[in-house]
Order: structure tokens, then sequence, then C-alpha cells
């Protein structure tokens, strides 16, 4: 059987290789689905084909460029392998493993003969697309490197490039009596990451028989917004503050148990140092409240929470509905507004319909430019319609005022729904009303009906 060869594709993927070779993960949080409105899809070399593109992009750890060009890619052709394995290392490096598995299973059962060649020593050794997928797939399993070489591969030297050099291994769940991540890696969710280490804390004081099962709920739901800053109250304050290591606390409270049982303090005694103690961890009632932390402001900072996020969750600190709703609105949070469909004669205005599916004419006549407010894009009218009642319910600004889903068509983009609030007195209030969302962390953009 012929293999294909493409020596272009093959020297790009080689780059994008050499250069995730060296970048960590962190977490995304675009709809891999879409077109990524707003950022460029081009790449110098590529001749316009998206896929060559992609591979550009992901060779100068360019990811939202490397983003929008596998979207472009996978939509004019789901089963080229070339684009298939560049989502799968897109994914895999930006902290998506459930997706970057979905795309190497895709180049997997393509059965694709695409290959590429890697240094080996002094020589370039031949290596299949699709065996490069199984080794990724091994690693997002957490197995090791030679558990997954078979054959051919079973001799592979640990210098071959996409083998041990090539692909990491996925992150620790998360930091807990290790170092903490420097500010340069943790950027803006170091607050959330140290806070993290004191909700492990408490775990183990429960799972050590030291705290009841009242006493472990009711501490972490009070604080839990030191994690989940987006869909929890803001927690008690100083939970940013780094605490002792988990084994001290335990110690501690033992010894203070076995103070109590030779009589060498009171209960009363006792008790008030272990209250002590556990408030300091996370207060059952905190007094003073933390500021909120703010929301994340540009692309790189909303793929650092998300994968500060997916450690939360592997690290067993989050459930799946607590994390569901904080990625959720993460992706709310970062959506970037939709650009206007530009044509050769410039700027075209886009075509809305109100949520009934009728032409924008027949929006009520005295809501036509009012002021109003963008609060998130869906790319399905039923989750706008869902998400309705958590705007209201999540912010009294929002509780009084109507509501509309909004069709609009982006072209090759694709389609949105708009969701808007209002109307309101005028744009000065649409503009005030978003400072005020912002500040508790919502995405808000003063708009019209239209």
């Amino acid at each position: 059987m012929l293999l294909s060869f493409e020596p272009r594709r093959g020297m790009r993927l080689l780059l994008a290789l050499l250069a995730l070779a060296s970048l960590g993960a962190c977490g995304m949080i675009y709809d891999p689905e879409s077109a990524m409105p707003g950022f460029t899809a081009g790449a110098a070399g590529t001749n316009g084909n998206p896929t060559d593109a992609a591979l550009a992009a992901l060779a100068k750890g360019d990811y939202p460029t490397a983003e929008t060009n596998v979207s472009q890619a996978l939509r004019r052709n789901p089963r080229d392998p070339y684009a298939l394995l560049a989502a799968g290392l897109l994914y895999q490096n930006t902290g998506r493993p459930g997706q970057a598995r979905q795309a190497y299973q895709e180049l997997l059962s393509s059965r694709s003969t695409a290959v590429t060649t890697l240094p080996a020593g002094q020589r370039l050794v031949p290596r299949s697309l699709a065996e490069l997928a199984n080794i990724n797939m091994g690693y997002l399993s957490g197995q090791a490197p030679e558990s997954l070489m078979g054959g051919t591969m079973s001799q592979a030297r640990p210098d071959v490039l996409g083998v041990a050099q090539t692909y990491q291994a996925p992150p620790p769940a998360i930091p807990v009596t290790s170092a903490p991540l420097s500010a340069a890696q943790a950027g803006a969710n170091a607050a959330v990451l140290t806070a993290a280490q004191r909700f492990q804390t408490l775990r183990e004081l429960a799972e050590n028989g030291l705290i009841t099962p009242d006493e472990f709920q009711a501490r972490r739901q009070a604080n839990l917004g030191a994690i989940l800053p987006l869909t929890q109250p803001p927690p008690g304050a100083g939970l940013d503050r780094p605490s002792p290591p988990s084994q001290q606390v335990i110690d501690r409270l033992r010894e203070l148990g076995r103070s109590l049982e030779r009589g060498a303090i009171s209960p009363a005694e006792q008790n008030a140092e272990r209250q002590t103690i556990l408030d300091g961890l996370l207060p059952a009632a905190p007094r003073n409240r933390a500021n909120p932390l703010p929301a994340p402001k540009d692309f790189m900072a909303a793929a650092s929470a998300a994968g500060a996020l997916e450690r939360l969750k592997n690290g067993g600190l989050l459930t799946g509905e607590e994390y569901a709703r904080e990625r959720e609105a993460l992706d709310r949070i970062a959506q970037p507004p939709a650009p206007p469909m530009k044509t050769a004669n410039g700027p075209a205005p886009s075509k809305t319909t109100p949520t009934g599916g009728t032409s924008a004419s027949a929006l009520p006549a005295e809501l036509k430019g009012k002021p109003a407010v963008h609060l998130a894009s869906y790319k399905s009218r039923d989750q706008a319609m869902k998400d309705i009642a958590l705007f209201k319910k999540k912010s009294p600004e929002l509780a009084k005022l109507g509501m509309l889903a909004t069709k609009v068509d982006l072209g090759a983009k694709g389609t949105y729904w708009r969701l808007k609030a209002g109307p309101l007195p005028s744009a000065k209030a649409a503009t005030e009303l978003c400072r005020k969302l912002k500040a508790s962390r919502q995405y808000c953009e003063p708009s019209i009906f239209e």
C-alpha cells in the first residue's frame, strides 16, 4: 500500500511539533466549531490554504489564528488528516483534552495513509499521522510512551522527535503540597490556585475524620467563590494568601485532641483553638468578603482561566455541575462581539430576525432603534432562551428588563443568536449598565434593538 506524503505540509507540521514541544498547556474558551470572529485567518506562505495556515500558526504558538484556520480547514474537508492532527495538537495544548481525543479518533477512523518525517539522530524517519495521533491519545490517557510504541516504534529512541520530546503529558491535577505556580504560569489565576489548596486541605480534614460532613459542606459552600469566581458570591477575604501545608493542619488538630484527652486543656479551649484554625483556613461565616476577581480581559487571560478550571476539576475539587456552570460563564464572558460582514464595496449591515423567526421588520415598532445591551451570542436559539432565566436571576439590573434573542447571519462565519436586554432610556444608560455588569464579570456591550 502506498503512503501519501506532502513535503510542504510535512515541514509545517514538523515546525509545529518543534514549537509545541516547548509550550505549556493552557485552556481555551472559544467554540472550536465557530469561525472565531475577530481573529485573522491568514498566514504568510500558506497560499490561502487553511490547513497550511493552521500548521504555520501552531509553529508560532499563535493559537487564535490556528483555531480559526483549523475550523475553516475542517469545514472544507472534515476528513483532512493534517487538519485533524492540527486540531488535536491545538486542543491538547490549550486545555481541551476531550476535543483533542475526538480529533485524534477521527483521524484514526479515517484510515489515512498520510505520513510525515521526523528527525531521529542524523536522519529523517517517516511517521504516519495516525501513529502520532495514537501516541497522543495515550498521553491524554496518562500512558507512558513505552506502552504505546508497538512494532517498528518499539525500538524508538528518546531522541525521536514527536514521541518523548515532542508531546507533553497532561499537567498535574492541581498543585497541593507542591510549590505554587509562578506568577508567569498562573497569571491572573494565581489567587484561584492558591485558594484551591485550602479546599484540598479541607477535604483531607474530612477524609481523616477531623471535621464533620456538615462542617465540610458549610465551610466549602461559604467560600466557593474563591475557586468559582464567575458563578458563586465572593468568598471570605484573604483566601488568596498561601495557607499552611495540609499535613501541618492535620497534625495540629490531632494534637489538640490528644491534649484534651490528657486534660491539658479544657473542652472550651480545645474548641476555641479548633475553630480559629478552621476559620483561618475557610471561614464558615465570613465577616469580610473579598473583592470580586477581575474578569479575563484578553484571549490568553481567558485561556489561562480555563486551564486553571480544568485542573480544579481534575483534582476533584469541583463537581461536574459546578465545572460546567463556571466553564459556560467563562465562555460567555470572553466571547467577542461578532463583527459586521464586509462586502467588496464595504461593510454590509447584519441581517437580524427576532426570536420568533420572522423578518427584522416584524420587530415591534416601539423597540426598533431603542438602546439595549448585548449580553451573549449563541449558536442555537434554545440555548439563548434557556439562559434568559439565568441572567435575570443573577443580575437584579436585568430582572426588570425585557430580553430578546435575534438571529444574525454572518455569512462564512456562520449564524448566531444575540441575546439583548432592554429597552433602556438612553445610550448613556446602556453604557452605565454595562459598566455595572462588567464589574461583576459579565460580558456586556451597548447596542440597540434592530
